[in-house]
């Protein structure tokens, strides 16, 4: 088995800091400009002293042509002799060529042989490192003969060097000088921006408040007055955040408590209503009783109509009393279902039932449409089930002159194990308007109170 080669440490990135880039980029800016500044200065100077030599050179040719004039006319060789050996003394002078009557008559230096001769451009630079120029010996415009010279341009090139050197030199002491300024700047730079960075730092980790000394009038200094007068005005803010926490954590302290204190003193409420609830039903339930046994007696008609009023008003106030008691203790939290295996059709039924006298009295059809696909018994509380149903048929009967009330049971899920059922009640009745149904669950909320005083009713059916 091979041995597992451990992973190689990554190498952390390289950075030049500000102080380094700020040296290095005005340095190269530096070099570029001075190095673009020698380049065309030497250049000039080359150009300049080149042309310088070329001239020089034909002066002398043209000099030298007007004293050997008369030698040369008279083809005086000592004499020419005696002048070619004075020139030549001059030791910038490479060569000097007396030409007579188409011949030559004296030469020195080292272009001596052979009669060949091409004058040099001015501003060029000549490839054997001599000026050659050429002047004419004339008489009345009539050429006797010339006088070719070369000179050293090596006197030039000294001078050209000796500039160079110099020019190298100033560009050097500058850019040391530039670089040293640069490095100064750098670092009067990154100190403070250090300390801009540690009081930032200081500032992210909770220490509020934290000033940087400032010291002289530039825009650094005037940068650092700016992040001190934030960093306090900070302090201010976090002081005052702080101060406004503190506050929301006591209201809300305080608003729990007023809450609970509410929920209780709420709940003590409506356990004292459902007790009461309860005693007025109790003898309520038995002066019902006693009316209902009063329909057997024999009475006059007048009598059974004050008796049917009083039975009726006892019948209202004791539905008022049920759902009171029933809202009573869902507030109160003390209303429980109870499951019971039970049969929904049933159910649905004996509700349709309690509420078909009053929809045979207004003339009304009670239509079920019950799925035969239902489960044959269902896990609820049939109590509360058939109370719900009352309470949605009981308002469709009331709200509804003439046509139908439907009442509809249907299976979600059928053949599956856990069902959903829908229920669902329509009526052809004066409907809800679309501003009030978000009120309809709200409890004493009747769809307009006109029309509750018309078809009674207290609000709290659906609410339950």
């Amino acid at each position: 088995m091979a041995p597992a080669i451990s992973p190689q440490p990554r190498r952390k990135p390289w950075h030049l800091s500000f102080r380094a880039k700020t040296v290095i980029g005005i340095a190269l800016i530096e070099l570029l400009l001075l190095g673009l500044l020698v380049w065309s200065s030497l250049d000039f100077l080359s150009r300049a002293q080149l042309q310088a030599l070329a001239a020089r050179a034909q002066d002398a040719a043209t000099h030298f042509a007007a004293l050997a004039q008369d030698a040369v006319l008279s083809e005086d060789l000592a004499s020419l002799e005696t002048f070619a050996d004075e020139v030549m003394a001059n030791e910038d002078m490479a060569f000097l060529r007396v030409i007579g009557y188409g011949n030559p008559l004296v030469a020195r230096g080292g272009a001596t042989d052979g009669l060949t001769f091409t004058a040099d451009e001015p501003g060029v630079a000549p490839a054997d490192g001599v000026f050659d120029a050429a002047a004419p010996v004339l008489v009345d415009g009539v050429e006797f003969g010339r006088i070719e010279v070369g000179l050293h341009a090596g006197s030039g090139n000294r001078i050209l060097a000796a500039a160079r050197g110099r020019l190298l030199g100033i560009a050097g002491a500058e850019i040391l000088l530039v670089a040293l300024f640069s490095l100064l700047l750098g670092t009067y730079l990154t100190r403070a921006l250090e300390r801009l960075r540690d009081a930032a730092e200081t500032i992210s980790e909770g220490g509020h408040g934290v000033t940087v000394p400032v010291r002289g009038n530039d825009e650094i200094a005037v940068t650092v007055h700016a992040f001190n007068r934030m960093s306090e005005q900070l302090e201010s803010s976090y002081a005052a955040l702080e101060r406004a926490r503190t506050a929301a954590e006591e209201a809300a302290a305080a608003a729990v408590a007023a809450s609970a204190e509410a929920h209780r003193a709420n709940a003590a409420n409506s356990r004292c209503l459902a007790h009461m609830s309860h005693e007025l039903r109790t003898p309520l339930t038995a002066v019902l009783g006693s009316l209902q046994l009063a329909h057997d007696w024999q009475l006059p008609e007048d009598h059974r109509r004050q008796l049917a009023i009083a039975e009726q008003a006892g019948r209202g106030l004791l539905e008022l009393i049920n759902d009171v008691l029933d809202l009573s203790k869902v507030e109160a939290g003390e209303l429980t279902l109870t499951e019971l295996p039970v049969a929904v059709a049933d159910v649905t039924r004996s509700a349709a039932d309690i509420v078909r006298t009053m929809a045979d009295a207004k003339d009304i059809d009670v239509a079920l449409d019950i799925d035969e696909r239902l489960p044959a018994l269902a896990r609820l509380d049939p109590v509360r089930l058939r109370q719900v149903l009352v309470n949605l048929m009981g308002n469709a009967v009331k709200f509804t002159d003439s046509g139908q009330v439907r009442v509809e049971v249907a299976t979600r899920c059928p053949g599956e194990t856990c069902q959903r059922l829908y229920f669902g009640v329509s009526d052809t009745g004066i409907g809800i308007a679309e501003d009030r149904q978000t009120a309809l669950f709200d409890e004493f909320s009747q769809i307009a109170d006109d029309v509750g005083r018309q078809r009674g009713g207290t609000g709290l059916g659906l609410a339950i």
